[in-house]
């Protein structure tokens, strides 16, 4: 099942079987063998996978873990072509684990997220003011 719920992820986030093949030091040929079941890898190399892919799609690892662990609401809700509502998923996730599983570019994605919506809610804070 394993290499089902990697095949899918891959796919999923559009990575090129030859791009990850050559950046984890193995052939196409075998990636391919293991994405259609045909052949088995050792942790480590299915962990360097994972990271390699991840390097390239951002979201890729935590996704693949949520296939893992059976979690269908968050794939669902997380195809990363569409939009998630971040105050949905907040409150299920601890601030150490949701930084913990961002890449660094979207670790400074968030936080300039955040700085938008501060400066947002002070203009129309000070907007409010003018007007009354």
């Amino acid at each position: 099942m394993i290499y089902i719920f990697f095949k899918e992820t891959q796919d999923n986030f559009g990575v090129t079987s030859k791009r990850l093949a050559e950046m984890s030091g193995i052939s196409e040929k075998h990636l391919s063998a293991f994405r259609n079941g045909k052949t088995n890898l050792s942790l480590d190399l299915l962990w360097q996978l994972v990271e390699n892919l991840d390097e390239l799609a951002p979201g890729a690892r935590r996704e693949f873990g949520a296939r893992i662990a059976g979690d269908r609401e968050e794939i669902d809700a997380k195809s990363h072509r569409e939009e998630i509502d971040v105050k949905k998923l907040i409150p299920k996730i601890s601030p150490k684990i949701l930084i913990e599983s961002m890449s660094k570019k979207q670790f400074a994605a968030l936080l300039n997220a955040y700085a938008d919506t501060l400066r947002q809610d002070k203009d129309s804070q000070s907007a409010l003011l003018t007007i009354s």
